[in-house]
């Protein structure tokens, strides 16, 4: 019998792999590659590939006995071709073959899918909802990703694409430009990049935040270091934080209802 499976999570920054036993256990895993999007789809996904390899030796497990692949990646997608269509935070990518460049490294079934919908469907499998058959997921990364599973079964919709929450318009007048092209998405709000870019933005009216000196120092500024001085009482980083919770909040209740 095929005891393991291959994961991969394809992000905006950094792709994350991990070897899993058929059962849900974690055997290995890998989640600082750099996806590096700039070199092109087709040599990121050789690094990809060559670090599956790395790791599949040093745990002296043979792919003949590897299920297959599944890979969790930013939409939209086209589900069935396993093709990458147009991403907001992959440029030159557009539809790309992402299964077809998978298979052919690595020689293995491989299944693609919305990363938020891989990460709904893990939470239904063995996380924290599992015996619930109705569920929402966001993913809080570079984008805002979100997976809605109903009656058990991942809400694709007619072509696929269903369940682009991070795309939901929480600004209606003078909203910021989203990199999907549309104008006031959560997504341009409480992704990653669109955090930083507020918290830079935001210098001008906070004469005395810690992060002056920081980005002074010319420290890459991260979601984790403006955490980590909210906490320290930094007023820039504590109203982002709250601003970027109510964008949150009206997003969550509006799925809700």
């Amino acid at each position: 019998m095929k005891d393991y499976i291959i994961g991969i999570d394809l992000g905006g920054t950094f792709t994350k792999i991990g070897i899993l036993k058929r059962t849900g256990k974690i055997i290995a895993s890998n989640l600082n590659i750099p996806t590096r999007v700039e070199i092109g789809p087709d040599k990121a996904v050789e690094v990809i590939c060559s670090n599956i390899k790395d790791l599949m030796a040093k745990e002296n497990i043979d792919f003949s006995d590897v299920l297959g692949v599944g890979v969790g990646s930013p939409g939209p997608l086209d589900i069935k071709q396993g093709k990458l269509l147009k991403l907001p935070n992959f440029p030159g990518w557009d539809n790309y073959a992402l299964k077809d460049g998978l298979a052919n490294n690595l020689k293995l079934d491989v299944c693609v899918d919305n990363d938020a919908n891989a990460a709904a469907l893990g939470e239904y499998w063995m996380g924290s909802e599992r015996g619930t058959k109705n569920l929402i997921c966001l993913t809080l990364g570079t984008g805002v990703g979100g997976g809605v599973i109903l009656n058990g079964e991942i809400l694709h919709g007619a072509d696929g694409t269903a369940g682009e929450l991070g795309h939901i318009t929480i600004v209606t007048q003078n909203g910021r430009k989203c990199n999907c092209g549309n104008e006031g998405c959560l997504e341009a709000y409480a992704g990653t990049s669109a955090i930083l870019e507020r918290a830079k933005e935001k210098l001008v009216s906070y004469k005395n935040s810690k992060l002056h000196k920081i980005i002074s120092e010319n420290i890459s500024l991260t979601p984790k270091i403006i955490y980590d001085n909210a906490i320290d009482g930094d007023e820039l980083c504590r109203d982002l934080l709250e601003e970027t919770g109510r964008y949150l909040g009206i997003a969550i209740a509006n799925y809700i209802n």
